[in-house]
């Protein structure tokens, strides 16, 4: 399936998902509506599972104590 996939970070809840949404996202962890423009877009991939594994990979990091 092509198009693009943009890994974000919720703007109220620092949550990392991924959307193809254009216009507007709905934070899957806090509900939250974010126009595209003011999600801070951490990475672009035309690939699914890459971005799936890098909200995986980004999620990790987070947890991990520095």
């Amino acid at each position: 399936m092509g198009g693009l996939y943009y890994v974000v970070r919720c703007l109220k809840c620092s949550g990392i998902s991924v959307t193809r949404a254009r216009k507007v996202h709905k934070c899957p962890f806090c509900g939250e509506r974010v126009t595209i423009n003011d999600l801070t877009v951490l990475h672009v991939t035309n690939e699914a599972r890459r971005a799936r594994q890098l909200v995986s990979l980004l999620k990790e990091r987070r947890s991990m104590p520095d």
